[in-house]
């Protein structure tokens, strides 16, 4: 019986290939000829699909006679050394629906079948394959195959997929955490953002990047708590995406979190915490950030300081500005060490009240801060000040010097006539920055007048003390601690440390 299929079957696929046009009465005839001998006619016209002529129709008888009893044909069929051949059964099985697809994924694992057809053979039976089941398949094909299995799954997962995938998350291979984290992106969930919560410490850098990715494509703003301290991640480009996700998910009661980053040791986490502060905090939310850093220790605030300082934009800015006007002290103190750090139009006028401040220290910072504005409307009240307050004369000086007005010219010729040694040197400083050819001819020779009576200048060439350091005697700075501290710390210049603390010489 064997014998006798093959040899009609044979005969059949030889009128296929017949160059003669046939009516269609008789190909279908032919056709339905090969139909009734079943599994005997698959194997030529598997041999025919490389036949041009007789390529269309085995094609269609095949599609016609595939079921899952004879599944083993057709892959043998697909292991064939002629593409043509291996295109004809790949069109086959991806058209054919008498046949169950899943078995298809097992084969992923065998290296005879071409996993590019296998994978263009799924992605059209794709619908047919239950989500769960493929996800199923993962742990048992190897890494190469894998890779085909999510591709699918990016097309086609549905809500029955969703734990299974979250179970993956926790797989031994980080390249299946790694897919099951990027599908998950779509299936926002309490136990996906939990599970894609976890791989933010994830020990490989792609896994980490693409849980936060995900996290903030689902919106998960319940993980807003886990991505701020993920802002201390040591891969910028993990750090950057972060950075995007929580000033996009975050709100002003996020910064209660940033806080903790805002104090981190490493540089590139501080300014991760200050760019989102910009994004997401109210004025109000930075003051509570501001006081919240009133007890810790000193080198955590000078790092928080510059971070806020380098990096803070106007909503900072603005926090910062409001917080000039705070009851106590230190608040005062560190905002103007702020705003020391950062120029801003906006600071001038709340700086130029900070003036008569009644702490000697936000007085003298905000001389200093006002001088790195190089706005034209500090120039009448740091004259003023200069000429009513001794002891803010040579700070007054050094800022006027700075700012290059030429109003400051006359008042700092007389503070050089009248002014005790330390601010007449800062004077002398000052006007020979204003000595430039833009100055009126009768200023300018004021200027010379008063730089001649005083040849040495009072200060020996190179000796200029740097921008808020007092150069009367040994330079020392606030140092509660008692160990030497960075710029930026209080400087008491001279006077008595407050109770409690004591000077330290640099």
């Amino acid at each position: 019986m064997n014998v006798l299929g093959r040899l009609r079957a044979g005969r059949y696929v030889r009128k296929l290939k017949a160059s003669t046009p046939t009516s269609p009465e008789k190909l279908e005839a032919v056709k339905a000829g090969l139909r009734e001998l079943g599994d005997e006619a698959v194997t030529p016209l598997v041999e025919s699909l490389a036949h041009g002529v007789a390529r269309g129709p085995a094609m269609d008888v095949l599609a016609s006679l595939l079921r899952d009893e004879n599944l083993d044909l057709f892959l043998q069929a697909l292991a064939s050394p002629n593409p043509a051949v291996v295109s004809g059964i790949t069109q086959v099985l991806s058209r054919a629906r008498h046949y169950q697809p899943l078995p298809l994924v097992e084969q992923l694992a065998d290296p005879a079948l071409p996993k590019a057809a296998l994978e263009t053979i799924l992605t059209a039976r794709a619908k047919d394959i239950p989500s769960w089941r493929l996800v199923e398949t993962i742990p048992e094909l190897p890494r190469d195959s894998r890779a085909v299995v999510f591709r699918l799954l990016e097309k086609t997962a549905d809500e029955s997929a969703v734990e299974p995938l979250v179970e993956l998350l926790g797989h031994e291979d980080w390249s299946v955490r790694l897919y099951a984290a990027r599908i998950l992106a779509d299936r926002p969930g309490e136990s996906v953002a939990r599970g894609l919560a976890g791989l933010l410490h994830d020990p490989n850098k792609e896994v980490r990047l693409q849980a936060v990715k995900s996290l903030h494509r689902m919106q998960a703003r319940e993980a807003v708590p886990e991505l701020v301290r993920t802002l201390r991640d040591g891969d910028l480009k993990v750090q950057s995406a972060a950075i995007d996700a929580v000033s996009d998910l975050g709100d002003a009661s996020t910064v209660t979190d940033l806080l903790e980053v805002l104090k981190d040791e490493n540089e590139y986490s501080r300014r991760a915490a200050v760019e989102v502060l910009n994004e997401i905090a109210t004025t109000e939310a930075v003051q509570d950030l501001v006081r919240a850093l009133h007890d810790e220790d000193w080198w955590v605030r000078v790092r928080a300081a510059d971070a806020l300082g380098s990096l803070g934009g106007n909503q900072v800015v603005a926090a910062v500005i409001g917080l000039l006007e705070d009851d106590d002290d230190f608040i005062r103190r560190y905002a103007v060490e702020i705003l020391n750090a950062v120029t801003s139009e906006k600071a001038v006028l709340p700086l130029i009240r900070a003036l008569e401040d009644p702490d000697w220290w936000v007085r003298e910072r905000s001389i200093d801060a006002l001088a790195k504005t190089g706005d034209p409307r500090a120039v009448e009240p740091l004259i003023r000040l200069m000429e009513t307050s001794p002891e803010a004369a040579a700070l007054c000086a050094r800022a006027l010097g700075e700012l290059g007005n030429a109003d400051a010219v006359e008042p700092l010729c007389r503070l050089v006539e009248s002014g005790d040694d330390e601010a007449r040197r800062e004077a002398l400083d000052a006007l020979r920055a204003l000595d430039t050819p833009e100055l009126f001819p009768e200023l300018r020779a004021r200027l010379h007048t008063v730089l001649q009576r005083t040849p040495s200048g009072g200060r020996p060439p190179g000796t200029r003390a740097p921008s808020g350091w007092s150069v009367r005697g040994t330079r020392w700075i606030w140092n509660p601690c008692g160990t030497t501290t960075p710029p930026g710390e209080a400087r008491c210049r001279g006077r008595k440390p407050p109770t409690g603390t004591r000077c330290v010489r640099l």
